[in-house]
């Protein structure tokens, strides 16, 4: 409960806030005591210092202003106390502790308030308590609202800073070393991460690893990422940090391992790539190794339909018929080429796959043997469906 709108001219805190003025110096310095935020490391220097009593003085200036008046809502917040929020985000000072500071702050004022006002009645004294609540939820509720303005301000203008970085390194300009807060003289794994919470994952699988992370957010939803370690770093690691580590929720189409720039350009190519396939994948983790030729065909749709028209539509003019021999296509090469395996597999007899690939081979009019690998990346790219096919990697 505040006391906004109250206009009822009170005598004793008018005398109150005469009162305060008087030690109104007293107050300030020992708030200066109390309300110095600074950055971890950071020597506060004199333009510094100066600042923040300059905006001490304005919030005393305010808070007395308020207990005369009786009113804690018609003026705004000092600019000075503002600016102070917006410096305490640029200086990386977390906004708890920045709180606790305006929080110290307030009670110390609060206690000039009491040595001042105890001759106050008991209504007046009441009022006064609870006008410096409601000042201290309104300072609390607008300069965290500033903070976090000016943090998100930050946030985005380095987001956008380090994408055009890692699109100047991709393209083959000269990036200077110290602009990139990663190093590229080491193992990189790269990553194309996406989820509603794809930043978070890629920060969470780099911690859980160990290893230093460059992550860029590209477009909703999605990160490109790199993983980078002085020990070779291998996609089987994602998997199993994605499988063990709860909290890690989301799709990774991950590139093999790479080593200084060059690997750290193809790894991330690798992702891209793999990413096509990653979308249409029921698994969180596609590693490039696994798909590289459904990848590498995604690049190219018009081929790609070109592929299934060819090895694929062949097959039959009826849907069940078309449908039976991609299943024991499937079952063929699942079986490394094994007929009896195969047949085991589909709970038939060996004759019946023999008299299938027969008929296979009639209706592609080839031989089996010399179209195997392009049958079978045409039943993985069929897989992907409608949508993984026209899949382009930006």
């Amino acid at each position: 409960m505040g006391v906004k709108g109250r206009q009822r001219f009170d005598v004793g805190q008018v005398v109150l806030g005469q009162r305060l003025r008087r030690r109104q110096r007293e107050i300030e310095r020992a708030l200066a005591r109390t309300f110095r935020p600074e950055s971890p490391g950071h020597v506060q220097d004199l333009k510094r210092s100066t600042e923040i009593d300059a905006a001490l003085s304005a919030v005393t200036e305010f808070t007395l202003d308020c207990i005369e008046s009786g009113d804690d809502e018609s003026n705004p917040i000092p600019s000075a106390a503002i600016a102070q929020a917006r410096r305490a985000a640029r200086d990386g000072i977390e906004l708890d502790v920045f709180l606790v500071a305006i929080i110290a702050a307030q009670t110390l004022l609060n206690e000039f308030v009491l040595e001042e006002g105890t001759d106050l009645t008991g209504e007046s004294l009441r009022d006064v308590q609870l006008l410096q609540d409601s000042l201290l939820l309104r300072f609390a509720t607008e300069l965290a609202g500033e903070y976090r303005c000016e943090k998100r301000r930050l946030d985005e203008s380095s987001s956008r800073r380090q994408i055009a970085l890692v699109e100047r390194l991709l393209s083959g300009a000269p990036v200077a070393d110290h602009e990139v807060d990663y190093s590229l003289k080491m193992w990189h794994l790269g990553l194309v991460v996406s989820g509603t919470r794809a930043m978070d994952a890629a920060r969470a699988l780099a911690e859980f690893l160990g290893t230093a992370l460059l992550a860029v957010p590209r477009g909703e939803g999605t990160v490109w990422a790199w993983l980078g370690s002085n020990r070779r770093l291998t996609a089987q690691l994602v998997q199993d940090a994605v499988r063990n580590r709860r909290g890690i929720r989301a799709k990774f189409a991950v590139g093999e391992p790479g080593k200084d720039l060059e690997g750290w350009r193809s790894t991330h190519l690798e992702a891209k790539a793999a990413l096509g396939v990653a979308i249409r994948s029921s698994g969180n983790v596609t590693c490039f190794s696994d798909v590289a030729l459904e990848a590498i065909a995604l690049q190219m749709p018009d081929l790609v339909r070109s592929l299934l028209a060819t090895y694929l539509a062949p097959l039959g003019e009826s849907k069940r018929r078309a449908t039976t021999l991609r299943e024991t296509l499937r079952a063929y090469f699942d079986a490394d080429r094994n007929v009896s395996s195969a047949a085991v597999s589909l709970e038939v007899s060996r004759r019946t796959v023999e008299n299938r690939l027969r008929l296979i081979e009639q209706k592609l009019g080839r031989p089996l043997l010399s179209s195997a690998a392009e049958l079978e990346l045409a039943l993985r790219l069929e897989e992907l469906g409608p949508s993984g096919i026209n899949v382009l990697v930006e």
